[in-house]
């Protein structure tokens, strides 16, 4: 029971989370740019292992030449815990309050990743926003999201048997041959969104 509990605790802070970060796009996109930063190789290939927990997809990356583990959720933007932030001591460039269903305020931080990596594949001022609560490092036991935003730079192929990830710059790595295709459209952080035909002539994204 105590494990239900804690499980349906996470998910009702997961959907928190999802909530002020969507929030934040429209809080923020009068002030930064979700679409900064870069990569630093110009012809970069990265073949990474992966966790699935939970339905989540888990990696290990490198930041401020440390070990940590993030998660990876292309609908969402990039994010760090306050703890890592308290050891990064990244700049802040701006801040937001945002309000979830219940009124009940919340600041949240935008800052700029840097020293950081995966696999070899190395990133410069990836904007992400500072999670204020203990959401991503108590539920999911890691150190942030890696999002649209960061992902936008490359291509992301995921491998469920072999259970790796492949991000790359060049279309020509990886096997696309005869795979199902569709139109990809691209909002202001990057986030994917494809056309799903519905019953009774319905279209949605």
């Amino acid at each position: 029971m105590k494990n239900r509990n804690r499980k349906e605790y996470c998910l009702k802070l997961w959907s928190f989370f999802l909530l002020i970060t969507l929030g934040s796009i429209s809080a923020f996109s009068q002030k930064v740019d979700y679409n900064q930063g870069s990569v630093v190789q110009t012809n970069f290939y990265s073949e990474m292992p992966y966790e699935s927990i939970n339905g989540k997809i888990i990696i290990t990356a490198e930041l401020g030449g440390k070990k940590r583990r993030f998660l990876i959720d292309t609908g969402s933007l990039c994010a760090i815990t306050e703890v890592l932030q308290s050891e990064m001591k990244y700049p802040i460039l701006t801040e937001s309050t945002v309000r979830d269903i219940n009124e009940q305020s919340t600041v949240l931080k935008y800052i700029a990743l840097d020293k950081f990596q995966f696999a070899n594949t190395e990133f410069n001022r990836i904007p992400a926003v500072v999670f204020p609560q203990n959401i991503l490092s108590d539920c999911f036991k890691i150190d942030g999201i890696l999002g649209s935003n960061l992902f936008r730079l490359g291509l992301l192929q995921f491998n469920s048997q072999k259970k790796t990830i492949i991000f790359t710059g060049e279309r020509s790595k990886l096997n696309l041959e005869g795979k199902p295709k569709d139109e990809l459209k691209l909002d202001e952080q990057s986030g994917p969104h494809i056309r799903v035909d519905l019953a009774n002539g319905i279209q949605d994204e």
